[in-house]
């Protein structure tokens, strides 16, 4: 099961033509934790790091929605939420030094325990569509077909925390295994990528058959680099009425 999530949401203004609404929402963390093990000795195969995160971060998500039909055939929508973790998720890491078989090389077990910060995020949402086929009046099995245009954005509100792990011996380790030369650094976990800024562009169609809308798209990132997660990515979505 992932987590849970709960929220409340009222009409602050509006008319027959637009409104804002606005709401409040949490999410409770009653997801399973991840762990990661890595094996790092192909002569004592029990030898291996791991990290293991506990889900336990809850998190805040106030939001603003706005939706507009200034005329039979356009209508738009927009949506702004921050997400703000207020508790954190803590981790533990064990390291066994694989290589006490060699002489002169102390053996060790490095045991390292603590939290690690989520980050704050910040979603800006806004969806245009034109109307291009409307049956609505009539009982036909197609009721309506609409072009849609979405951007999408989401900026991390701060910087990333990040754990390092470190050989307590500060030791150069030999050619022990194949992934070669192991040095000091024994790994991190965070975000390396630190702030973060995602843009997506959206283009699509719904299509309304009686109670069942039908709506294709493909998603289009702007960005580069780090803040590029995808080359292109194709969507459908079915949602049924009852």
């Amino acid at each position: 099961m992932g987590n849970v999530s709960a929220a409340l949401k009222v009409v602050v203004i509006g008319n027959e033509t637009w409104a804002l609404s606005s709401g409040f929402g949490i999410d409770f963390p009653t997801a399973s934790g991840a762990s990661v093990r890595r094996q790092t000795s192909t002569i004592t195969p029990s030898n291996a790091d791991t990290i293991v995160i506990q889900n336990e971060a809850l998190t805040l998500t106030p939001f603003l929605g706005f939706v507009a039909t200034p005329n039979d055939q356009w209508f738009v929508q927009s949506f702004a939420q921050f997400v703000i973790p207020v508790s954190d998720n803590s981790y533990s890491y064990q390291s066994i030094n694989h290589f006490d078989e060699l002489p002169g090389l102390p053996p060790f077990t490095l045991v390292d325990r603590g939290a690690l910060n989520v980050q704050s995020l910040l979603h800006l949402d806004v969806s245009f569509g034109r109307m291009l086929l409307d049956n609505s009046a009539s009982n036909d099995r197609l009721q309506s077909i609409a072009a849609l245009f979405e951007i999408h954005y989401t900026t991390t509100l701060e910087d990333s925390d990040n754990v390092s792990f470190t050989d307590p011996n500060f030791q150069t380790h030999p050619v022990f295994n194949p992934q070669g030369v192991v040095d000091g650094n024994l790994g991190s976990l965070g975000n390396p990528a630190g702030r973060q800024d995602f843009l997506n562009l959206t283009f699509g169609v719904d299509v309304a058959l009686f109670a069942t809308n039908i709506r294709p798209a493909f998603v289009l990132p702007i960005r580069t680099g780090d803040d590029k997660q995808f080359d292109c990515e194709f969507t459908l979505q079915v949602n049924r009425h009852f």
